[in-house]
């Protein structure tokens, strides 16, 4: 990875945009390296190789660097429901499902997104929450195009309820199968454990939305 004092005493040193990149990345390594209390901006500053002034001018200190990790976090739930590709009037609980697994495979493979979600549910400040909520209107300006291609739920059903429990639940198996290696007593370790959890969320969907 280029170092944040490579661009700026090179050629490019007035690509701050680069600069800026560089520092995000390194922030985004650390914390899926060793855990969003690892961060702050001496840690940052160290593993983009570069002096911390460069993160207070940039960015305004922790905050800011967080509020950008948020905004990039919105990127992730673009690529995370790309496989998504419903076909116009699929049945409701085929277009849930599907974004309900790939969010999982998704989380699964993503330490970073992982520790994220860890650290929107334990934090505070302004900062934390701020990028909890850009990751939940990056989620809902995703999640809901595809299902308004769906035809309509059953009648009688909040579905923004349910679908909220649905992911809910997804995020929390997969902090838990990586940091415990199970969930509420179902273990999650091997690839058929997580074929197992998929098995039941597919007969969760199927029993509140049919088939």
């Amino acid at each position: 990875m280029a170092k944040a004092k490579d661009i700026e005493t090179g050629a490019r040193s007035r690509d701050r945009e680069g600069t800026e990149r560089v520092i995000i990345e390194a922030a985004k390594a650390l914390i899926a390296r060793e855990g969003y209390a690892a961060f702050g901006v001496n840690a940052v500053a160290r593993e983009a190789g570069c002096d911390k002034q460069l993160i207070y001018r940039y960015f305004g200190g922790t905050d800011g660097l967080i509020a950008a990790i948020g905004e990039a976090s919105a990127g992730w739930v673009e690529a995370a429901l790309a496989p998504v590709r419903p076909a116009p009037g699929a049945p409701y609980g085929k277009v849930v499902m599907a974004c309900v697994e790939a969010l999982l495979d998704a989380l699964r493979a993503d330490p970073l997104m992982r520790q994220l979600i860890g650290w929107e549910l334990t934090g505070t400040g302004e900062a934390v929450q701020g990028m909890a909520a850009a990751r939940s209107a990056a989620l809902g300006a995703r999640v809901l195009p595809l299902l308004k291609t769906a035809a309509p739920p059953p009648p009688g059903l909040d579905a923004p309820v349910l679908n909220a429990l649905l992911i809910g639940a997804v995020q929390q198996a997969a902090m838990s199968g990586a940091s415990q290696g199970g969930f509420v007593g179902l273990k999650l370790e091997t690839d058929a454990d997580w074929a197992r959890l998929k098995t039941g969320l597919q007969g969760l969907v199927k029993g509140v939305y049919g088939r």
